[in-house]
């Protein structure tokens, strides 16, 4: 009898937060996260792998979850690092400038862009154009989480700094399969250094989401799209284990998916 090897995991987008030392504004923004206002520890979300079957978990890249202290977040996870060993990686919050300097512990830089309060076109200004080329500079990863509706905007700012590589959150936060969220997915895939995170799919919506991923298959190709559980976010509508479900229905067993391209785009050592 052959016995199958396990699924070699990096989850390449999650948060922590403790609401004792930390304050996440958005949390209270609405009642549709009203489950997420309490504390989360990377030992939960550890605790969930184990409990998938034929699964292994090899790494885990943390994500800021837009607190209103970038600097507390950064010394927790930097602290966590330490300690977890499959916390390999994590993405710091800062705003885009031309004299942004991101220390060699972090993997990426995240700016959001998708709140209410953030202006149409942010990142079309100069300041975030410059910005961009700096991180490219440094050969630091953006992460691009954006409203839908402004994807044709980062495609834009995409071709205008193309060293730049930049990974979209959420596949681009995709609410409907529409020409222009087609279009500008199209877009940005052609760009050789964008790439796309698969997460953020509703589990209950089985039919749109295989044609979503359908689409990021087909424009972005395997080589390019990341294995995300966005937990604890995911937990409004699933968990750890659907939404794997979801995506290895859909890609089986893939090891681009859900660890080799991980590893490249943010030069993870393996």
């Amino acid at each position: 009898m052959q016995l199958v090897s396990p699924l070699k995991i990096i989850d390449s987008h999650f948060h922590v937060w403790d609401l004792q030392e930390q304050t996440l504004d958005w949390l209270n923004a609405s009642d549709d996260v009203a489950t997420l206002r309490r504390s989360f520890s990377i030992e939960e979300l550890v605790d969930e792998y184990r409990k998938v079957p034929d699964v292994a978990l090899e790494g885990l890249i943390h994500i800021e979850a837009d607190t209103t202290d970038s600097s507390v977040e950064d010394h927790k996870i930097l602290t966590l690092m330490e300690q977890v060993p499959a916390l390999i990686g994590s993405v710091t919050h800062k705003r885009l400038t031309e004299t942004i300097s991101v220390a060699s512990d972090f993997v990426g830089v995240r700016e959001v862009l998708h709140n209410s309060d953030i202006p149409r076109g942010r990142c079309l200004q100069d300041s975030f154009l410059q910005g961009l080329e700096a991180l490219a500079d440094q050969n630091t990863v953006f992460e691009a989480v954006i409203r839908e509706e402004e994807l044709s905007d980062l495609f834009r700012a995409c071709a205008t700094v193309p060293k730049a590589n930049v990974v979209l959150n959420h596949c681009g936060n995709v609410s409907r399969l529409d020409d222009q969220y087609i279009q500008a997915i199209e877009s940005l895939a052609a760009l050789p250094n964008v790439y796309c995170k698969i997460s953020g799919l509703p589990a209950d919506q089985p039919q749109f989401s295989q044609k979503v991923l359908g689409l990021l298959e087909s424009t972005f190709s395997r080589e390019k799209l990341l294995y995300a559980s966005n937990w604890p976010v995911v937990k409004l509508n699933s968990n750890v284990q659907e939404n794997l479900e979801l995506l290895r229905s859909f890609f089986g067993d893939d090891a681009d998916v859900f660890s080799h391209n991980a590893q490249r785009v943010y030069k993870l050592k393996g």
